[in-house]
This record gives structure tokens, sequence and C-alpha cells, in this order.
């Protein structure tokens, strides 16, 4: 095998678990609250407009950048309880793209976020304040299991659906 079919194997195996950590099986949730919320609108009376693909787009995005980021800040627990990642078993350089990968996510979702009407957008920004919360400090609410699983309940139940 030559030294470039061997990059392009390594490059793609990177990708699908990339991919992985994203978690996309976990946006069902999300999805079907945000269709939910749309049909509640009224927005399923017609064809679907461009804003709910936008809109679905922009959560998978957000959801995808945002689970990275926990696992990035879960990295030392999951070592401890042996879960086998790419962040897991990743060197700092590998961190470094994945996370810079993740911020490109959010970003692109903020980005995308401005074409959708201002409540929603409204919307988004909480959510990446409340994902942003839920690891770091002070708010921290992954280190608190009660506080932890009322914040999930927002993040993945309420504003999906007012989104």
């Amino acid at each position: 095998m030559s030294t470039v079919a061997m990059r392009r194997e390594t490059a793609g195996t990177f990708y699908q678990q990339l991919l992985q950590l994203t978690r996309p099986a976990n946006f069902a949730l999300p999805l079907l609250q945000i269709l939910a919320g749309y049909c509640i609108a009224g927005g399923m009376v017609q064809d679907p407009s461009w804003t709910l693909y936008v809109l679905i787009g922009v959560a998978f995005l957000l959801h995808g950048g945002f689970t990275i980021f926990n696992d990035l800040a879960d990295r030392r627990v999951d070592i401890a309880n042996q879960v086998n990642t790419l962040i897991t078993k990743g060197s700092g350089r590998q961190l470094r793209s994945i996370a810079c990968i993740a911020g490109a996510m959010i970003a692109v979702a903020l980005v995308a976020s401005l074409l959708l009407p201002d409540r929603v957008q409204l919307i988004v920004l909480l959510t990446c304040l409340m994902s942003v919360t839920y690891n770091h400090k002070p708010v921290q609410l992954s280190h608190k299991p009660l506080r932890s699983i009322a914040g999930l309940a927002v993040l993945y139940g309420l504003l999906p659906l007012y989104l």
C-alpha cells in the first residue's frame, strides 16, 4: 500500500471516529422536538420552508460541536473508566485538531443561525450558553447530578421545541 493510500485511510478513519464523537443517534430527540415545534407553529401545513432545513443543520452542528467539547472536558474521567474514543487515545496535536473542528462546527452554526428569525437566534444563543455552562466553571452542571439532569432536559427537550 502506498504512503498516499495509507494517509487517505488514516484520514478516513479519523473523520469516521470524529463523526462518532458527535453522536448523531443522540440527535434524534432534539430533531423530533424541532419538528414538533415546527408543526405546532403551523409550519407543516404547507411544504417545509428552507428555514426548517437551516434550523436542523444549525441544531445538528451545535449538538455535535458541544458533544465533542463535553467529551474533551470529561477526558480524564473517560480515561479512568477506560472509554476507548479518539479523545481518550488522542495526543495533544490531535486533541487540538478535534477542538478546532468542534469550534468550527459551532461557529458555522452561529453564522447560519443569522438566516433564521430573531426569536430563533435568541434560543440558539441560549442553547450555546447552557452548553458552555454545562461543562465549565463556575456553573459546571455536569458535576452536579440533579442540576445536570435539569439542564439536559432544557437543552434536549424544551429549547428545541421552541426553535
